[in-house]
């Protein structure tokens, strides 16, 4: 009887151990977050030719611009390909890069969505909204919105243009 109640002992053991096993390969193994990946981590200033950034008009990026440029494109963190393709009153092509290859790419960080080429994908929140705010501020900085006053009898004489 001894024997028997050993051997039921070690089986429910060699259980007990395989179960803990199990346990421990998927909490090392099983990640529930999204696959992310930066695809332009290892890009240099050396393989950009020109960045323009784009709303109509193309503003070229100077040297220290685009350093921070590339600085915050190494940042962007891409998952899945998303169908959602609304990119909250931004075009496609706000930000047009040119690469020493002489390919062009056009893409558009906004929020958590990344859109290149015209493919949107999901991306992370911060380091998108950093590039938008960057973008933002070259073209706040370098095509300041004028005033021009077309009728003085008119109720609404002014008229924004750029």
């Amino acid at each position: 009887m001894k024997d028997n109640n050993s051997k039921t002992r070690l089986i429910v053991l060699l259980c007990i151990l395989a179960a803990a096993a199990a346990g421990l390969l998927v909490y090392l193994f099983y990640d529930p977050t999204p696959e992310m990946d930066k695809p332009f981590k290892y890009i240099n200033k050396s393989d950009i030719s020109k960045v323009y950034m784009c709303n109509g008009n193309k503003v070229e990026l100077d040297d220290d611009e685009l350093d921070e440029f590339i600085d915050l494109l190494k940042e962007i963190e891409v998952g899945k390909i998303t169908t959602e393709t609304e990119l909250d009153g931004f075009s496609r092509g706000d930000i047009l890069i040119v690469f020493s290859n002489g390919d062009e790419h056009y893409i558009a960080p906004n929020g958590n969505l990344f859109d290149v080429d015209g493919v949107t994908y999901e991306a992370l929140y911060q380091p998108c909204n950093a590039l938008s705010m960057m973008r933002g501020r070259i073209l706040d900085k370098k095509l300041p919105i004028k005033i021009e006053v077309i009728d003085p009898n008119n109720p609404y004489p002014l008229k924004p243009y750029i």
